[in-house]
């Protein structure tokens, strides 16, 4: 059996369970399907935009950086990054964003929808969600955070 057919059946399994709002069955396909073809950036992109949904953000970054950036996966595989473009590849760029910016990292989000405005102009979801992305980030930048009391010296008897 080839890599191609192996990878596919998990893909497709992921895929159906996503399609259904099932989320966490959806996850372990796509890891499976990594397994099977780890160097694949688009099956990262899959398995980030999977745990955005689950509402994980946090784990939703390391393998949304891999579809747009590239880099070294967790078993040593290089995977090279997906360049911009229209289509599903836009969405990875989107949900990335998203994912760095409900994380309070947007310094790194911005140019992420700096990018999906200049590199897909002509999508409106794409430019939508960028602006959304920045005014999220705008948003944070315009609300203090909670200032974190300073421990009080706790009074001690003299003996």
């Amino acid at each position: 059996m080839s890599s191609k057919s192996r990878s596919s059946r998990p893909l497709a399994n992921s895929r159906a369970f996503f399609a259904d709002g099932r989320y966490p069955q959806a996850a372990q396909y796509a890891e499976e399907a990594i397994k099977v073809k780890p160097d694949d950036p688009r099956l990262y992109g899959n398995l980030g935009i999977i745990y955005y949904k689950l509402g994980d953000f946090n784990k939703a970054i390391p393998p949304l950086a891999l579809a747009v950036r590239g880099g070294v996966a967790e078993d040593g595989t290089a995977v090279v990054g997906l360049p911009l473009d229209y289509g599903r590849v836009m969405e990875y760029y989107w949900y990335y964003g998203f994912a760095l910016a409900k994380s309070n990292r947007c310094s790194e989000a911005v140019p992420i929808f700096q990018a999906l405005l200049t590199g897909v102009p002509n999508d409106e979801i794409a430019v939508y969600n960028a602006t959304e992305g920045l005014a999220i980030c705008q948003q944070s930048l315009n609300t203090p955070q909670a200032a974190t009391p300073t421990p009080q010296g706790e009074a001690t008897a003299t003996p």
